[in-house]
């Protein structure tokens, strides 16, 4: 199942993180045709080539007459809903779709660097001014509060919240000797 913009998500509902990827996507007669998901062994095609390689007579026009290419780089995140275990998964190739995703990755890859363990974050649903200038917005997956999980044997396990005081060793401020290298012998 795809959330579109016609899907009717309530903001409230949360749902945990599966992965998130890129996808190569070929389009024909307004919807997807053909698509290529990242996986670690291969790279994604060129979607410069792919559309070279297709002749532009061949290529759709937007609503306002512009042609659009057939290959398009998306970005997918997949969604477990946790109330009733059903997958989505929310994919464009927008710009504003990929800074959600991107953003959205970062968030998991830190919280698993700072945790020393693979961390999977429950999100709800949002959006984000994207552009001021033409008052748009783009997806937002709001990372809910205490939502951060270990999968275990047992199913998912709450992480503890982290704080100042829980995350790494406390570091101290250098002294004036250690930053300059050098002391004042007296």
């Amino acid at each position: 199942m795809v959330l579109e913009r016609r899907c009717d998500a309530p903001r409230y509902q949360e749902f945990l993180v599966l992965g998130i990827k890129k996808v190569a996507q070929r389009w024909e007669n307004g919807k997807p045709d053909e698509a290529i998901v990242e996986r670690p062994d291969r790279e994604l095609p060129d979607i410069e080539a792919l559309n070279a390689a297709i002749l532009q007579s061949e290529w759709e026009t937007t609503p306002d007459g512009q042609l659009r290419p057939p290959w398009s780089l998306a970005y997918a995140v997949y969604l477990l809903r946790l109330h009733d275990a059903q997958i989505f998964t929310v994919i464009n190739s927008t710009d504003g779709q990929r800074v959600a995703a991107v953003t959205l990755h970062n968030s998991i890859e830190w919280m698993c660097a700072l945790k020393g363990t693979m961390v999977w974050a429950i999100v709800t649903l949002g959006s984000q001014l994207f552009s001021k200038r033409f008052k748009k917005h783009r997806p937002d997956f709001v990372i809910a509060p205490n939502g951060w999980r270990e999968l275990s044997g047992n199913g998912l396990v709450e992480v503890k919240q982290l704080t100042a005081a829980t995350v790494g060793q406390k570091v101290e401020e250098p002294t004036l000797a250690e930053e300059m290298k050098d002391a004042v012998r007296f």
